[in-house]
């Protein structure tokens, strides 16, 4: 399979070839391009524009901030939490978490913004909740996202000083992950020649690249070849011929979709994919009753006042009456369950019914 696609790599004549009768497979630029390319075919495959495009992509990990005690931020048991501004808009926020009597807060969010026409700066804002107070909330600096362009998969991670933020908040530090890459689309007509070589080979194409890529590529381009498909409305023959072929050549029956093939992140993705709505859909109610109602769960003996046994018993009892209506909203919503994941559940279990029952229910059950 040869394929010339002349994608952002403008000005740099490439070319990537996959021998399918020897497994060889070379690249004139590194390895980790490859599922990148894919990826452009596929946002140029559904965008509608026909012109020539730059777009960004931006990865921020927030992961904690250092100094609290010495700023005097932990009295009172505050809350802290970072908002992700881009191009000035806020586009995300962390979760809420205490300070106590520590240092630090730890969160270890990740946002990743695809497809940015037009990117002019990014900023993580830091901040101290006081919903108890007429200002629901209190700037204390921000730190802005460094626009470095990093290689596929390279990112930056340091400890940043808060702009921004008074002297008696000078000891504060943010430690933030970032990644930031331009590539640039061409016509979607470029890009059909490797389409169609996905689209015709794709079976073969994993087999060959199984061996040969490193895990975070392989999962990257697992997760492009899921959108890929499921535009051209392939992808669930091709999952189920994925773990079917798993099923062939591991010699482990323990190993089925534990190791980091394309069978297992496939229908990871694919699982995330079709799944995520029907779980939010079903399971909701569920959650908004325990943050609302906040009952008491902890069944812990060391962590309860005194070892006391009859608040034991009785969180024992609220925590099963929780799990009980997890699991009845679950049973009830059978019906509401993706129809793909069905099919793909149900062709797997077909096609490996001569390997045992034992086999088919270690596949659904993942």
């Amino acid at each position: 399979m040869t394929a010339r696609p002349q994608s952002a790599f403008i000005g740099r004549r490439q070319r990537h070839k996959i021998d399918m009768s020897t497994s060889r497979s070379s690249l004139t630029n590194k390895p980790s391009a490859l599922p990148c390319l894919i990826r452009q075919l596929h946002t140029g495959s559904e965008d509608e524009s026909t012109s020539l495009r730059e777009v960004s992509d931006l990865l921020v990990l927030v992961s904690e901030i250092k100094g609290l005690k010495d700023c005097g931020l932990c009295k009172s048991k505050p809350s802290f939490y970072c908002e992700i501004e881009v191009n000035g808009d806020v586009v995300g926020r962390t979760s809420c978490k205490a300070g106590c009597m520590s240092d630090s807060v730890f969160w270890g969010e990740r946002f990743l913004f695809v497809n940015l026409r037009a990117l002019r700066g990014a900023t993580v804002k830091f901040y101290r909740d006081l919903c108890k107070r007429k200002t629901a909330s209190q700037c204390i600096g921000y730190v802005q996202v460094p626009m470095v362009e990093a290689g596929h998969g390279e990112f930056t991670e340091t400890w940043y000083p808060l702009d921004g933020a008074s002297r008696s908040h000078s000891y504060l530090q943010l430690r933030v992950r970032s990644s930031f890459q331009k590539l640039m689309i061409l016509d979607p007509l470029c890009y059909k020649g490797l389409l169609n070589c996905v689209l015709v080979d794709v079976g073969k194409m994993c087999q060959v690249l199984e061996p040969l890529l490193p895990s975070k590529s392989k999962d990257e381009l697992a997760q492009t070849l899921v959108y890929i498909l499921k535009a051209h409305r392939q992808v669930i023959r091709f999952i189920s011929s994925v773990l079917v072929q798993e099923v062939e050549t591991l010699e482990r029956e323990n190993l089925i979709l534990r190791a980091n093939s394309f069978a297992s992140k496939s229908i990871d993705c694919y699982m995330k994919l079709t799944g995520t709505q029907y779980l939010k859909d079903l399971l909701t109610p569920a959650v908004l009753y325990v943050i609302h109602a906040a009952p008491d769960c902890e069944v812990d003996p060391t962590r309860l006042l005194d070892n006391d046994k009859e608040s034991l018993v009785a969180n024992q009892k609220i925590l099963l009456s929780i799990i009980e209506r997890v699991w009845t909203t679950i049973y009830q919503g059978l019906d509401s369950f993706p129809h793909d994941l069905r099919f793909i559940f149900s062709d797997v279990r077909a096609r490996v019914a001569d390997r045992g029952e034992t086999m088919w229910k270690r596949i659904v059950s993942g």
